[in-house]
């Protein structure tokens, strides 16, 4: 009888060791607890209700309150290597929070915030009865999103936060103990004891059955991208991005000159041997947009506009005078290029808003609001080369080669691809008719938009006696009118609601009685 036992009990490790490495298990949270990966692990609700989610899509994720937690099957959880990861953010952390065990007591695996101890803890029972934790004795912050990952396998136990290792520990070739049946697999709480409960959210739960390597951790983190305007650079007197992101760039000998409306100091004007560098850490994307204004004083060469990736695989704008013309382009993940290369030429001292986009299935280009070119990207992601990276404008790279001669302005680069409809609005906002005013320039109670930045709602006030507003209008960073307000001349104050509309920069045009429009620049939280 022993022998038989021990028989299938070799059976039973081997075909652990043998299974296939694949995704077990993936929530995200859309509207339910369906498991997308196909294999009917469904989830059951106690007490935690959809949410909104990082990005501020409503039913987007579950929230827990501190007394309520998910329920799993686990079937296919009970496994020598494991991937747990998951988006996590806390309302509170007064005591130890757990967010995810697979198990039964006395033996389980788990992801645990000790915010009086040691942080955060990725850390499990061992067969032998010991316990193996990864622990960075690092603190999470409240009302903050993060990306949280612990892999096993049966050499270390690893914990990654946002993508990078945290803490990494051995397990000595020790498997993993889960203690004895009925197991349980929870979220929001450690296990049927109901304790350690979270307070906060989850999102994008995903467990496999094997440990991700770096490199699918890499990957899988920087999958996760909310559609948004990540930088953009009016140049109004500075290189400040005002998306409310912090990309502000440096100039290399670039300087301020005037826009294609002839304001001063609202565009940048580029040598031949100057450039602006700026921030990358939103700009490595496997979708993106890159749109601005460009004015050639000259054309003797290749003149590159932006680039954005490393030597040897990055992605860029740029003008060949002598072959292509207008060219947008990038190198894919497989060492090839993709080029979206219309055949025509840009004119010497003649403004262009041109705009590059790339998804996973094409990359397009446009200027003046016109699609000119399309290329297939075959689903192939885009090579940025190896870091460091590099963004720049005005030149191709940190080669320093390549440089523009001419005029940058209203550059604005998104982890997304616009859509044609949102490029036609972006580029019928641009209208010289336009005066920017800043909060300093303005009189005392002239005109006043405040709090700045604000949180679903601003207020509008201004003095009648001296500015004679007929119309309002408030548009979003890529043109789309967001709401109107007709016959303004009747008040002189406002309250403006903007709740249900994502985070970023809004502009708020005031039309007056005689024609004449300004516009004041809005951060919605």
């Amino acid at each position: 009888m022993k022998k038989i036992l021990l028989f299938v009990l070799v059976l039973f490790n081997f075909s652990l060791v043998k299974s296939e490495n694949k995704l077990v298990a993936y929530y995200s949270f859309s509207g339910d607890l369906t498991d997308a990966s196909g294999n009917s692990n469904n989830g059951t609700s106690h007490g935690a209700t959809l949410t909104t989610d990082r990005c501020g899509n409503e039913n987007g994720a579950y929230h827990f309150d501190g007394s309520s937690y998910i329920s799993l099957p686990t079937k296919d959880f009970i496994n020598s290597n494991y991937t747990y990861a998951m988006w996590v953010s806390f309302e509170k952390l007064k005591s130890v929070t757990s967010f995810i065990s697979i198990g039964a007591k006395g033996g389980d695996q788990s992801i645990q915030v000790n915010p009086s101890g040691a942080g955060w803890s990725g850390g499990g029972y061992n067969s032998d009865g010991t316990l193996t934790g990864a622990i960075p004795g690092k603190y999470p912050s409240v009302n903050r999103w993060y990306h949280v990952i612990l892999t096993r396998d049966n050499s270390s136990m690893k914990l990654y936060i946002d993508g990078q290792l945290e803490a990494t520990a051995s397990t000595s070739n020790k498997a993993p103990s889960y203690a004895k049946a009925p197991y349980y697999a929870v979220l929001g709480a450690r296990g049927l004891e109901e304790i350690q409960f979270l307070t906060g959210k989850l999102d994008e739960v995903r467990i496999y059955n094997y440990a991700l390597s770096m490199d699918e951790i890499d990957e899988l983190y920087n999958s996760y991208t909310c559609n948004k305007l990540v930088a953009f650079y009016p140049f109004t007197g500075d290189i400040i991005d005002v998306s409310g992101n912090g990309n502000n760039g440096t100039s290399h000998g670039a300087t301020l000159t005037t826009d294609r409306c002839g304001n001063e100091n609202s565009a940048y004007h580029f040598d031949g041997s100057s450039y602006i560098s700026l921030p990358t850490k939103d700009f490595i994307n496997s979708n993106y947009t890159y749109a601005m204004w460009v004015s050639f004083d000259h054309l003797n060469s290749v003149e590159t506009v932006i680039s954005i990736g490393a030597n040897g695989g990055d992605q860029s704008i740029q003008v060949n005078s002598s072959v292509a013309g207008w060219a947008g382009g990038g190198y894919n993940s497989d060492g090839t290029v993709t080029g979206a290369i219309p055949g025509k030429y840009p004119s010497v001292d003649s403004w262009y808003h041109v705009i590059l986009t790339r998804d996973n299935s094409s990359m397009k280009l446009y200027v003046n609001g016109q699609l000119e070119a399309t290329a297939s990207t075959s689903n192939k992601a885009p090579s940025y080369a190896k870091a460091p990276y590099y963004a720049v404008l005005g030149a191709r790279g940190l080669e320093e080669i390549q440089f523009l001669k001419g005029k940058l302005d209203e550059v604005r680069v998104y982890n997304y691809a616009l859509s044609t409809d949102e490029i036609g609005e972006l580029y019928n906002s641009y209208s010289c008719g336009t005066s920017a005013i800043d909060d300093q320039s303005v009189g005392e109670h002239l005109l006043e938009v405040f709090p700045n930045p604000a949180d679903g709602k601003f207020f509008v006030k201004y003095d009648r006696n001296r500015l004679a507003v007929s119309k309002i209008t408030i548009n979003s960073a890529i043109g789309e009118t967001i709401s109107t307000i007709e016959d303004a001349e009747t008040t002189q104050n406002f309250e403006i609601q903007l709740n249900g509309q994502p985070s970023g920069i809004y502009f708020v045009s005031f039309k007056t009685l005689d024609g004449a429009i300004f516009t004041k620049r809005v951060l919605l939280k």
